[in-house]
């Protein structure tokens, strides 16, 4: 498990061609340049419109990638060196924190600083929904507001079904344990 965590794409230097696309059109930049010691190339295809798009080379696949990173001092695409997304290594939370942190990132679109813990939350959700600010349509308000109870009335059921299968899960254990009791009397 520790391998995967040491894995994660933001534990490398990166490389990303968008910041040298301008570059590249005024021909300033070669079609292949020596980065840290490693010769990286480049590569451009046309768009269907007119235009040109601009590619690195992995060097060891030799695919087209709009990104490369540094691992071991070796510039590859992230499939070559193995490189994961943060989302790919962690695992699945339950779908009520889920729908928890969907409805506190939909509160934040309005108040930045707004902060709570789940039991709080859970408490008093009915009166946590930030106040209008100065300046916000009201349609867009009352959009992200439903979105917000949307989001609270899901985990709500989830935590319901989850408490509900889990109250069946331990009757389930009882009556085993009371048919292995009668068994042995």
């Amino acid at each position: 498990m520790t391998q995967l965590f040491t894995n994660r794409i933001d534990k490398y230097k990166c490389i990303q061609i968008k910041p040298l696309s301008k570059a590249l059109k005024q021909r300033e930049v070669p079609f292949s340049f020596n980065l840290e010691g490693q010769l990286l190339e480049i590569t451009k295809t046309a768009c269907n419109y007119g235009g040109w798009r601009y590619w690195f080379v992995c060097p060891s696949c030799q695919k087209r990638f709009t990104a490369l990173y540094c691992k071991n001092e070796r510039w590859m695409c992230r499939k070559c060196h193995g490189l994961l997304y943060r989302d790919q290594i962690e695992e699945k939370q339950p779908k009520y924190i889920q729908s928890f942190h969907n409805a506190i990132r939909v509160a934040r679109k309005i108040d930045p600083q707004f902060n709570v813990y789940l039991i709080e939350f859970i408490q008093q959700y009915g009166n946590m929904f930030p106040m209008k600010p100065r300046g916000m349509h009201v349609q867009t308000y009352a959009r992200l507001k439903f979105e917000y109870y949307q989001q609270i009335e899901l985990m709500l059921n989830q935590m319901n079904a989850l408490t509900i299968s889990r109250y069946k899960h331990g009757q389930q254990l009882k009556q085993e344990v009371d048919s292995m009791h009668t068994k042995d009397n």
